[in-house]
C-alpha cells in the first residue's frame, strides 16, 4: 500500500506493508553518498539480524545506537549523535535513516535538519504511535527543561517505511500507547472516521492485525492530508494537537518517560473532550455520544495526583500559547474539532480537578 504526502519539491511516499525490496526503495528514493541508521539500544538488540543486513545491503553504511527512552529526547543526545555523525565524514549527501519509535524519528530527524544545514532522512517506525503519527510530517525535535519539544525544525523525510510485523515485538503498554494516538483522530476525522474507530477500538486494542493496518493507513490519510494544506502549522495543521496542550504539561509535570506520550495524549483527550462540554461547545444529544465515546480510553497509571494549578502553569511552558494565552482544540461535533481560544482558566481548572478526582493513583 502507497500514500503519500503532497508537498511539492518536499512530496514523499508512505509505504504499508509494502511487498517490494526495502534497499531499492531506499536507493530510488533516497540515494545518497554514505547511509547512517539511528536507533536506541532496545530495536538494536531486538533487530540485530535487519540491521546486519542493512549494513551489508546499504552502501557505505554505518550504525549510531543511544540509549532507549523519553528522557535521552534531549540536546545531549543530540550532541552525542552529531558529534558520532561527524567522526564518520560524511558529505551533505548523506542520509540519516531513523529506525524506532517517535524519540529516535523526532531526535534523528533533527540531527537530519541540522547537520551541515540539512541531509535526507527516511522513516522506518517500530512502535504504533510512530506508525499513525509521529513518523509523518517532518516535526522534528528535542525536549528541554522547560517543555516538550521545544527545539526543534520542519524537515520531511524522503521515505516512510512501515512494516507492521515491527509491532509483535513491541510490549503491550507501548502498543496502547499509540491507541491513544489512534483515537486521537476519532476526533479531528470526521463522521466516518469516528465511527470506525469508536466501534473497532477495542479489536484494535486487542492486535487485531486487519484492523490496525486499517487505522494506521486511516490515521496517516488523515495527517497527510492535514500536513499538505499546513506543512509548518500555521492554522488547520494545529487540529493534530487535539488533546496535546492537557498531554504535554502532563509529561512535563511527571517526568519524561514516566508517563508515555500515547498515554498523555489518552488523558488530554478525556480532559479536551470534558472542556467542551463545560464550555458548551457540544450540543447536548452530542455531547452523550462523544462522552460514550471515551469509554474506548483506558486510562493509564498516574504515579501521583499534583495541583491542578501546577499542571495549568506548565500548559503555560507549551508550544501552543500564542499572545500569552492557550489554545485548545477542541470537540463540536461527531469527528470534527476547533482551534478555540481564550478558554477561561476556571473551566480548564474545573476538568483538571473533576478527572483527577477520577483517576486512580
Amino acid at each position: 500500500m502507497k500514500l503519500s504526502v503532497s508537498l511539492a519539491k518536499r512530496s514523499y511516499p508512505i509505504f504499508i506493508n509494502e511487498n517490494a525490496d526495502f534497499y531499492q526503495l531506499v536507493l530510488e528514493n533516497c540515494p545518497a553518498t554514505k547511509y547512517i541508521i539511528i536507533t536506541n539500544e532496545t530495536i538494536a538488540g531486538i533487530y540485530e539480524n535487519h540491521l546486519s543486513d542493512w549494513k551489508r545491503n546499504l552502501p557505505n553504511s554505518s550504525l549510531i545506537v543511544i540509549a532507549d527512552g523519553e528522557k535521552y529526547k534531549n540536546m545531549r543526545t543530540l550532541n552525542s549523535i552529531l558529534d558520532e555523525t561527524f567522526r564518520l565524514n560524511p558529505d551533505r549527501k548523506a542520509a540519516i535513516i531513523a529506525f524506532g519509535g517517535g524519540v529516535i524519528g523526532d531526535i534523528a530527524g533533527f540531527a537530519a535538519s541540522i547537520f551541515l544545514r540539512g541531509i535526507n532522512y527516511i522513516q522506518v517506525p517500530t512502535t504504533l504511535l510512530a506508525m499513525v503519527d509521529s513518523s509523518v510530517g517532518g516535526k522534528t525535535a528535542v525536549n528541554h527543561n522547560s517543555g516538550k519539544n521545544l527545539i526543534g525544525s520542519f524537515h520531511q523525510p524522503k521515505l516512510v517505511w512501515i512494516d507492521t510485523k515491527f509491532l509483535d515485538t513491541l510490549d503491550e503498554r507501548q502498543y496502547l500507547a499509540g491507541c491513544g494516538e489512534i483515537a486521537k483522530y476519532a476526533y479531528i476525522g470526521g463522521k466516518k472516521t469516528f465511527d470506525f474507530i469508536s466501534e473497532n477500538f477495542e479489536n484494535i486494542c486487542r492486535r487485531d492485525k486487519k484492523l490496525t493496518v486499517e487505522a494506521i493507513q486511516k490515521s496517516i490519510e488523515i495527517k497527510a492530508e492535514i500536513v499538505g494544506k499546513d506543512e509548518t502549522e500555521t492554522g488547520v495543521r494545529a487540529l493534530l494537537n487535539f488533546g496535546h496542550t492537557f498531554a504535554h504539561a502532563f509529561e512535563k509535570i511527571y517526568g519524561y518517560g514516566t508517563l508515555l506520550h500515547g498515554e498523555a495524549v489518552t488523558l488530554g483527550i478525556i480532559c479536551a473532550v470534558k472542556l467542551a462540554e463545560r464550555t458548551n461547545l457540544i450540543k447536548k444529544k452530542r455531547a452523550s455520544i462523544i462522552k460514550s465515546s471515551l469509554k474506548m480510553l483506558k486510562k493509564p497509571v498516574i504515579p501521583h495526583k499534583v495541583t491542578s494549578n501546577a499542571i495549568y502553569r506548565a500548559m503555560l511552558s507549551d508550544k501552543k500559547k500564542a499572545d500569552g494565552k492557550l489554545n485548545f482544540i477542541l470537540p463540536v461535533a461527531l469527528g470534527k474539532s476547533q482551534i478555540i481560544k481564550n478558554v477561561d482558566k476556571k473551566n480548564v481548572i474545573s476538568v483538571l480537578d473533576e478527572e483527577f478526582d477520577s483517576w486512580i493513583f
